[in-house]
């Protein structure tokens, strides 16, 4: 290497250091982006008001009669928290610096982040009555704030310099993400709180069509969630090897400063580890680059349309709107309000429970405090993944919002939600949350898509009555009913509804999944590194790289697997499957109470190259299931053809 491509390769490192650290050499005063004209700032809250300027400068924010100042820092970054402002006429506010920045007609409201994938995102040139309804889209106290759809590896600390905001109108209604126009969803929830508090409202749309949840998460959601705990220490150990790595190219860097100095060779440059997070739908990169750049930013809560991508997952959905909502709550440092869309039904491809299994992790997640869910089962397409009627989705997130946030006399918000049952006899009796004045039909025709089983575990179509706010249920020839389903298939738009028009939420009563993440071992450990170690994590998905269970390459059969149900149990179904690749063929179910001996239950051949579950009935007692592998299909697909792999492992019964 050349004298003077020593100096440039040095100069290139000196600058790339410098963008890490994130210094900010501008000669003016700036503010993050966030903060515009035309703007909303959260009624009743500390407001944070945060930018940049030269290192050590003084920077004086004032608004009304408040005047606060700071000192930036090394990286040149200054924050004031301004005091509560209470709603009133439109304000200035003034920073004062290097130089001086002022920003007009300023709102105090309320504020509301808006995120989600396509169902949020989807532009309202779109949806019911567009030409209406942008015609009359002018609302001079409503503002809207779209932010880029973009992604980073680390967290950014601002948002590109074209955002800001804009006030609502027939033709700022149609910018957004989408191509159509502003979040339909987010729009029509705005609307509908702003007629009804009279304040202005402020709606941030941070949404991008066809994402997963894991990519709008924190690092710190991820943590303490043992469920998802492999995303945790992917993250944690990202950040444990880049520190190494900071350690040598800083010896590295000393090194080849001497080199250059005494122009002889340079030393090897040190790897810079692999960033776990690699595009669009990485854990926490579009959080990274379209939420961070917010916080502190002061809200009042977060409206959420996502589920779509994550079909599949089942109840691990839930715990990773755990994830989501804690860990925006943490760094927020305040319990916000989170209130989201049920997802609607729709034809996919693949099974018909997939969809029903996410509806049951979104109830599930009702559990997290302060939340909320819209039912929309009632307006949804089964040929349009995107159900045009944004209007009455909006309406029902604001019915949630005023009722719970701003404790507006609603006494029914939500579609009826299971909440418990009794056994009377050859009937069943279902009692509901948010049952309002009485159930009823939508339209006025026997109630659908109910059925009940009796132990076994066997699903039979089911009448139901009406009576009051509770359901009889019953079939004939089922005498002794013990389970329950509604809803529970993917084209399934049930017409149970309140009398206050509201849908009811799909929900199952079914025997427990006694595997559900049990311990398990295996005769023939997983040697290679493609991740794959969940096998009764509750997932039937196969791309988050914890769903299946691997053996080795070794060609000696058979292999098994065994399951530690942890105390003797009564089992009723075992259920299992192989995904669409890998060469399983036939796999024998055995059972034991000591782990010792072992006696075979039944047994199953599968396809190749296609994904297929089996369900095995029974009535035994054990405490270990193993599955043996017993041979292959000879021909490779897609990983070494003595791979043996299966997708999730289920053990329904009861515990002794």
């Amino acid at each position: 290497m050349s004298y003077q491509s020593k100096k440039y390769f040095l100069k290139k490192l000196i600058v790339i250091t410098l963008l890490l650290i994130g210094l900010n050499l501008s000669a003016d005063v700036s503010i993050a982006k966030i903060f515009s004209d035309n703007m909303v700032l959260q009624r009743n809250q500390p407001l944070p008001v945060w930018g940049w300027d030269t290192p050590g400068k003084k920077v004086t924010v004032s608004i009304d009669d408040q005047i606060h100042s700071a000192i930036t820092d090394t990286s040149g970054r200054w924050m004031v928290t301004l005091n509560a402002l209470s709603v009133g006429t439109p304000k200035s506010l003034t920073v004062k610096g290097t130089s001086i920045l002022t920003l007009k007609n300023i709102l105090v409201g309320e504020v509301w982040l808006c995120s989600g994938q396509s169902n949020m995102e989807w532009g309202i040139k779109t949806l019911n009555n567009a030409k209406e309804e942008v015609a009359n889209a002018t609302h001079p106290n409503i503002r809207l704030f779209f932010v880029p759809k973009t992604m980073a590896k680390s967290a950014r600390q601002n948002l590109p310099a074209s955002c800001n905001w804009k006030m609502c109108t027939p033709e700022n209604i149609l910018k957004g993400s989408h191509r159509d126009g502003f979040s339909g969803t987010a729009y029509y929830f705005g609307r509908a709180l702003q007629k009804k508090l009279g304040v202005p409202i402020g709606l941030i749309q941070s949404a991008w069509g066809g994402t997963r949840i894991e990519p709008w998460t924190p690092p710190v959601g991820f943590e303490g969630i043992s469920e998802l705990s492999n995303i945790s220490s992917s993250l944690k150990s990202y950040r444990t090897n880049v520190k190494k790595s900071l350690d040598a190219i800083k010896k590295w860097e000393a090194a080849a400063r001497q080199a250059i100095e005494s122009d002889s060779a340079l030393p090897e440059a040190p790897n810079f580890p692999q960033s776990p997070v690699s595009n669009h739908q990485s854990p926490t990169s579009l959080y990274n680059a379209m939420i961070h750049p917010l916080i502190p930013f002061a809200i009042n809560g977060a409206i959420w349309y996502q589920g779509e991508s994550n079909r599949g997952e089942g109840m691990l959905y839930y715990h990773k709107m755990r994830a989501l909502i804690n860990g925006w709550r943490r760094l927020w440092k305040r319990e916000l309000p989170f209130y989201y869309v049920q997802l609607a039904p729709f034809t996919y491809r693949g099974s018909a429970t997939a969809l029903p299994e996410i509806w049951e992790a979104q109830s599930a997640a009702l559990d997290i405090k302060n939340t909320g869910m819209a039912i929309i089962n009632d307006i949804g397409n089964l040929r349009d993944i995107h159900p045009r009627n944004k209007q009455e989705v909006g309406r029902r997130l604001a019915l949630l919002a005023l009722a719970k946030t701003y404790k507006k006399d609603i006494p029914v918000y939500c579609g009826p939600i299971y909440k418990s049952m009794n056994i009377e006899g050859n009937k069943i009796r279902v009692h509901f949350d948010h049952a309002g004045s009485g159930l009823t039909s939508r339209d006025g025709k026997p109630l659908t898509h109910f059925e009940i089983a009796a132990g076994d575990g066997k699903f039979v179509p089911a009448s139901a009555q009406i009576d009051g706010k509770a359901l009889i249920l019953s079939a004939k020839g089922l005498n002794k009913p013990s389970y329950i389903r509604f809803a529970w298939h993917q084209q399934a738009v049930p017409n149970l509804m309140n009398k206050e028009g509201l849908p009811a939420s799909t929900f199952r009563v079914v025997p427990k999944n006694l595997a559900l993440n049990k311990p398990y071992n295996t005769n023939a450990p997983n040697k290679h590194n493609y991740g794959i170690k969940g096998l009764t994590d509750g997932s039937w998905a196969l791309n988050n790289g914890t769903n299946c269970f691997a053996t080795n390459d070794q060609a000696k059969f058979p292999k098994h697997v065994t399951v530690d149900l942890q105390q003797d149990c009564k089992l009723n179904n075992i259920r299992f499957g192989v995904p669409p690749y890998g060469s399983t063929k036939t796999v024998k179910v055995l059972i034991s109470s000591d782990n010792n001996k072992f006696t075979e239950v039944g047994s199953h051949t599968f396809k190749q190259k296609k994904e297929e579950r089996f369900n095995l009935a029974l009535d035994v007692s054990a405490r270990y299931i193993r599955l043996v592998y017993v041979d292959y299909y000879p021909k490779k697909i897609q990983f070494p053809q003595t791979f043996a792999f299966t997708t999730e492992l289920e053990v329904y019964g009861s515990e002794k």
